[in-house]
């Protein structure tokens, strides 16, 4: 609480030349940073629901139910860093599985941290001071996807979507930092989107961009808040070799026409991310023209 205190000089029947009356404003020694939190605006919760996991099948990194979020964000804790960084996609042997994705994330579902396997490594940091506590964690957005598959009788799918969808979190799959004391607090964690190709296709090219975002909540809040965002994407396209067999290894079977990824660096902003609609409810479905069937965004 801070409270204003008017001092007021005493002085003789006739005040001597130049003498003024002062005021000073002070801080009351109980003030604590969770006391001072108070001065900011009153964060505002909605309950967004419960909202399921990615499609394996399309986005294979998808993640946990999101929690509800609120607006807003103070200045505990204090925003350090929020970086993206990667590799271009490969075609990858895993699990019996020949796949056409941006790295391998290894790391289990509720354990934070990358390696360096993973295809995009993200890395978030804050500070803070002495009673600022609550828990950082992770929350993407898909910003827009191009995805087209020519199938192994030669006809078209195509997945596409123009505006933010939920891609998972908070927290994002499953990872989250306890801060419970003063200091510096770091939380990694990855994605590794891309599809498998087990229906052996003649030709895939995939484009997704996402934004992810660093989220806190405050000790005893029910709602998470953004304290940062960075934008980062991908992009390839593989074809099937002529000749080909369904048996052979990956490499054998596919040839690699484009690779790309964009790293990010984030900066720090009270932007909200979106909870609905999932993009896990964006089907693939048959292409008109040079672009896809036009897919309802409102869909759950």
């Amino acid at each position: 609480m801070i409270s204003r205190v008017r001092t007021i000089h005493k002085f003789p029947e006739r005040p001597p030349t130049g003498a003024t009356l002062q005021r000073s404003w002070v801080a009351d020694k109980r003030d604590s940073a969770a006391q001072l939190s108070d001065l900011t605006p009153t964060a505002v919760s909605y309950d967004l629901g419960r909202i399921a996991i990615n499609s394996p099948h399309q986005f294979e990194d998808g993640d946990s139910d999101a929690e509800s979020l609120g607006s807003g964000a103070s200045n505990c804790p204090t925003f350090v860093s929020l970086t993206a960084k990667g590799k271009d996609p490969e075609l990858i042997e895993h699990k019996g599985s020949c796949r056409f994705r941006l790295g391998l994330c290894t790391t289990p579902r509720g354990t934070c941290g990358n390696s360096a396997d993973s295809g995009m490594k993200f890395e978030g940091k804050v500070t803070t001071a002495t009673g600022c506590t609550g828990t950082l964690a992770l929350m993407q957005n898909v910003l827009s996807t191009d995805r087209r598959v020519t199938k192994a009788d030669g006809t078209k799918e195509c997945l596409t979507a123009t505006a933010a969808h939920h891609d998972g979190g908070p927290p994002w799959k499953g990872c989250s930092v306890a801060v419970t004391a003063a200091g510096t607090h770091t939380i990694e964690s990855d994605d590794c989107p891309g599809r498998k190709l087990d229906d052996n296709p003649q030709a895939v090219s995939m484009t997704d961009n996402f934004k992810m975002y660093l989220m806190w909540k405050a000790t005893g809040e029910k709602s998470w808040k953004p304290i940062a965002n960075v934008t980062w994407g991908w992009a390839g396209s593989i074809k099937r070799k002529a000749g080909a067999k369904d048996s052979d290894s990956c490499t054998a079977r596919y040839t690699i026409n484009s690779k790309s990824h964009t790293d990010g660096t984030g900066k720090a902003s009270k932007e909200m991310p979106v909870a609905s609609p999932r993009i896990r409810d964006v089907k693939p479905g048959a292409c008109s023209g040079n672009g896809a069937e036009k897919k309802s965004e409102s869909a759950e």
